[in-house]
C-alpha cells in the first residue's frame, strides 16, 4: 500500500496488517482497562513488542506505525507514529541461531 506523505513528506510504500486479539488477550486487555479506570495512570508504561518473522536484510531499521481500535464505534487511534525499530538485535539473534 502506498501512503501519501503530505505537503512536506514524500509518499511511502508500507505493508499493512490488521491483527485481532485472541479471547485470552482480549480478557487481559479488559482487565488492564478496568485497572486503569480505578487507578491514577500517572506512571504507567505500556510496551509494544513486535515479533518479526522477516525483514529486509539490507536495512538497519524499519519504520513502524500502530493504530489501535478499542471498539468499532470509536474507530482507530494512533498508538505509535513512525517509530524506528532497530533490527540490530534481531540480526544478532539470527546469526547466533545460524538461521
Amino acid at each position: 500500500m502506498t501512503v501519501a506523505g503530505g505537503i512536506f513528506q514524500t509518499s511511502e510504500q508500507r505493508n499493512v496488517y490488521t491483527l485481532e486479539l485472541n479471547s485470552t488477550a482480549q480478557n487481559s486487555f479488559k482487565e488492564l482497562q478496568q485497572f486503569l479506570a480505578k487507578h491514577q495512570n500517572v506512571d504507567i508504561n505500556i510496551r509494544v513488542v513486535p515479533k518479526l518473522q522477516s525483514y529486509p536484510n539490507d536495512a538497519s531499521y524499519i519504520k513502524m506505525w500502530v493504530d489501535l481500535q478499542l471498539s468499532s464505534q470509536d474507530g482507530y487511534f494512533r498508538l505509535i507514529d513512525g517509530a524506528e525499530l532497530s533490527l540490530e538485535q534481531l540480526k544478532q539473534s539470527k546469526n547466533k541461531d545460524g538461521s
